[in-house]
């Protein structure tokens, strides 16, 4: 939690009742900072919301609750292992019907295993100034040259021309020379080019 807590990507949902006095309750009340493991104060920008969640369900009650929020990843836990098993047996048939691509997993570990969780990231970015000035989209596959510029959380592509206009970055340049000391014959400084740059020196 410490490690979500600052990011407002992140949130978390709390089910059922939060005993006095812990975290659970304490950061339901939503305040602007929160007290980490090692002390520390941090501020609370992830979403905190609340769901009246009883463990005393029925099988059709969980299912029907399963199917309406439609997850990625199903992990079954906190339950009696037969009933537990029951249910997965059902969501399985149930989500049979779907492509193998849009079904999601469903898991029953016991106590201790480690689960681990896979997420595709969508990213996207906006196309702004003279590079979206354009007659026609740009079609699928159609290459869009320009400068990618992220800021909290906001993507965009730029022109050059344009960054000072939509971003605060400004497009410079840099030159410079270096100088060395030769105190040899020049010969000798010509033969050694020449075997360094493959003949390119006469």
């Amino acid at each position: 939690f410490d490690r979500w807590a600052t990011d407002p990507k992140n949130g978390v949902l709390i089910a059922g009742y939060a005993v006095e006095n812990t975290l659970a309750k304490e950061i339901m009340n939503q305040p602007k900072e929160v007290v980490t493991l090692d002390g520390r104060r941090q501020p609370l920008n992830c979403l905190v919301d609340y769901v009246s969640f009883s463990a005393h369900v029925d099988f059709m009650e969980n299912r029907n609750f399963i199917s309406k929020v439609d997850p990625k990843h199903i992990i079954l836990v906190h339950g009696q292992k037969d009933e537990m098993g029951r249910l997965k047996s059902a969501l399985m048939l149930q989500y049979k019907k779907l492509p193998e691509n849009k079904r999601p997993t469903i898991t029953m570990p016991p106590n201790l295993q480690e689960v681990k969780l896979k997420f595709t990231r969508r990213r996207s970015a906006k196309v702004m100034g003279s590079l979206a000035d354009r007659e026609q989209e740009p079609q699928e596959g159609e290459a869009v040259r320009g400068i990618l510029v992220t800021q909290a959380q906001s993507t965009k592509i730029v022109s050059p021309e344009d960054l000072s206009t939509y971003t605060q970055l400004r497009v410079g340049s840099v030159s410079s020379k270096l100088h060395v000391p030769f105190a040899g014959q020049v010969t000798t400084l010509r033969l050694f080019l020449n075997e360094m740059f493959s003949g390119g020196f006469l």
